[in-house]
């Protein structure tokens, strides 16, 4: 059997990488520093002992004086050492609550050097992530890019709005324009132009049949489709009906120099022009 060799153990990394290892100087610092202190508090105390001895084997009248003036002194010593780490404290505690909470110290004078080269590394990894996760396009589809001409239109409202521009053209050119029952829809068509070439002699030239029904598809995909529609088939629908609405126009006009029902004719004229500019405003 093949042996395999032992897996490597990885030392855990550091919790605060940026800190510099304690060495043995800075150990010893410690340690020195540590022994100063007591060596202090061990002569403070020695030396409170002396004097305490030598005012009881006294025999001086003052006895009793001396011993207030000494105790005193240390008492008196004690409380200013108190006194001054009581106003350290407050002063601390006053010029940290007065830095701005916003403040973060973390430039080259707050922190050491590697620890500043962390927090700017990481900065600059944050921003690249912020940077490269922003959205590109800034399109929702089915409207309009921000800062163009269609900025604020929905493409499938834009569309199925076109007919009723189209029905109030499309109306007088029917048989009895005068009575709506009359008048109805096509089968499966969303538009009375289906309703306009199945008439004989239909109004419509032949010619624009493959635009009816190009605009019929377009309508039903408005309508029922799942896909949005985008800015090429809206464009396309403003087309088709600028087309039909010039041509259905001069059939109309046609019709009313022949002196065929000219006062219904010109009244929906002048409602087509109102509902169109009314779409324009849109």
């Amino acid at each position: 059997m093949s042996s395999y060799p032992p897996p490597q153990t990885r030392l855990p990394q550091p919790k605060y990488p940026h800190k510099v290892l304690r060495t043995i100087w800075a150990v010893l610092r410690q340690i020195a520093l540590g022994f100063l202190l007591l060596l202090i508090a061990v002569a403070l105390l020695a030396s409170l002992f002396d004097i305490a001895l030598q005012l009881l084997r006294s025999n001086r009248a003052s006895k009793v004086s001396d011993t207030i003036i000494t105790f005193g002194t240390y008492v008196v010593v004690v409380v200013l050492g108190f006194a001054i780490l009581a106003s350290r404290a407050i002063s601390g505690r006053s010029i940290l609550s007065s830095i701005p909470k916003g403040y973060l110290p973390i430039g080259k004078s707050d922190v050491p050097k590697r620890a500043h080269e962390l927090i700017s590394n990481e900065y600059d990894r944050a921003a690249v992530i912020a940077n490269i996760s922003q959205p590109k396009g800034r399109q929702q589809e089915g409207w309009g890019r921000p800062g163009t001409e269609y900025e604020n239109t929905h493409f499938r409202s834009a569309i199925l709005s076109t007919v009723e521009i189209m029905d109030a053209i499309c109306t007088p050119l029917l048989p009895d324009p005068s009575r709506p029952h009359s008048r109805p829809r096509a089968a499966s068509s969303l538009s009375y132009l289906p309703s306009l070439l199945a008439l004989h002699p239909s109004p419509v030239p032949e010619a624009l049949t493959p635009l009816v029904e190009l605009y019929e598809q377009h309508l039903a995909r408005a309508k029922y489709g799942a896909r949005e529609p985008d800015e090429k088939d809206h464009d396309e629908v403003v087309k088709i009906v600028a087309v039909l609405v010039g041509v259905l126009t001069e059939v109309q006009l046609s019709a009313v120099g022949q002196g065929r029902g000219n006062a219904a004719l010109r009244q929906r004229l002048t409602q087509i022009n109102a509902v169109s500019q009314r779409m324009a405003h849109q």
